[in-house]
């Protein structure tokens, strides 16, 4: 059965969408980008910009009832791609053993501040 979630902590979207829908043990994580649950930019910086979507990914994840050991693809979209090695590391920091199926894409995104977005699909654990 599909579920909406507006996780705890996360920016109440403008547009037509939600942070997270599930259906079964499956997780859809919108795009999340540097903004405390105000929508006020966090950081100026790459790192700090980065661990801010982490934060909110795992927001989401967790209201979903799962965490990052669940994810089975992230969507990772930069505004330069000198920003990729740093990114990385913070990346593998995050999802420490767990390596998902990954895309990364150098692009503009909407809000010209961003450096970094990401997306992601998990997969729930079972229950019992």
């Amino acid at each position: 059965m599909r579920e909406e979630i507006q996780p705890a902590g996360v920016v109440v979207p403008s547009r037509p969408y939600v942070p997270v829908v599930t259906n079964g043990e499956l997780v859809f994580v919108s795009g999340q980008v540097p903004v405390d649950a105000q929508g006020q930019l966090v950081d100026t910086a790459l790192d700090g910009q980065v661990r801010a979507v982490f934060a909110n990914l795992e927001a989401c994840l967790v209201a979903a009832g799962c965490g990052f050991e669940d994810v089975m693809r992230v969507g990772v979209y930069l505004t330069s791609r000198g920003s990729f090695a740093r990114m990385n590391e913070l990346y593998a920091e995050a999802f420490g053993a767990t390596k998902p199926a990954r895309t990364t894409v150098v692009c503009e995104l909407m809000d010209e501040r961003f450096l970094v977005e990401m997306d992601l699909i998990a997969v729930r654990p079972s229950a019992g």
